[in-house]
Order: structure tokens, then C-alpha cells, then sequence
């Protein structure tokens, strides 16, 4: 399966929350985040669900911190929920954020 676009190219300077993905049988996959710009900061955060009318739960130990326009990227084994979200918080600096998931079959 090709990578997926959790977050298109867009403006890093705001608060974003991914449209959410369907893993659905896929318990292995990785997300990598890029930043282009001025030093943007924030930090990053992993959201999951089992049914998304239950509300989102922040994956344990997922906030990435990031400095200096700095990628990241999570590589997620053995996951035992079926959507996953991304959630960016700004702090400061100028430029582009852009996520993509790939699922390992």
C-alpha cells in the first residue's frame, strides 16, 4: 500500500487535527511528519480510538516535541486500536506541516 496523507501540505502556524485513518485489520504502520520553513515548534501527538463516537484517547508516550522545522516520525508495532489521528499544537515559527501514513501489510 502506498502512503496515505493524514494532514496535506498546509500552514504549520495554527493548531491542526488530522482527519482520522482506518487501520482496520493493520496493526503495524508508521507516520512521518515534515516541516518546511522558519523554525516552527510545537508538538506533536498520536490520538487513537476503537470508535471514534467514544471520543479520542492520546496514545501513551506519543508527544513529540518539535524545534527548528525538525520531521518526525513514529513507527507504531502491534497496535491493538482501529483509528489513528494525528494533533499538531503550535507554538511558534513559520512554515508548512505535511503528515503521511504507510501500513505495513
Amino acid at each position: 500500500m502506498n502512503a496515505v496523507e493524514l494532514i496535506p501540505s498546509q500552514a504549520a502556524s495554527a493548531n491542526a487535527t488530522s482527519a482520522y485513518y482506518d487501520l482496520g485489520g493493520k496493526i503495524d504502520f508508521a507516520i512521518q511528519v515534515s516541516f518546511t520553513g522558519s523554525d516552527v515548534a510545537g508538538v506533536l501527538t498520536l490520538e487513537a480510538a476503537v470508535d471514534p463516537a467514544l471520543g479520542w484517547v492520546k496514545v501513551l508516550d506519543s508527544d513529540q516535541s518539535v524545534t527548528s522545522s525538525a520531521g518526525h516520525i513514529w513507527n507504531v508495532t502491534g497496535a491493538g486500536y482501529r483509528y489513528i489521528r494525528i494533533k499538531w499544537a503550535y507554538s511558534s515559527g513559520t512554515g508548512n506541516i505535511k503528515a503521511l501514513i504507510y501500513l505495513k501489510d
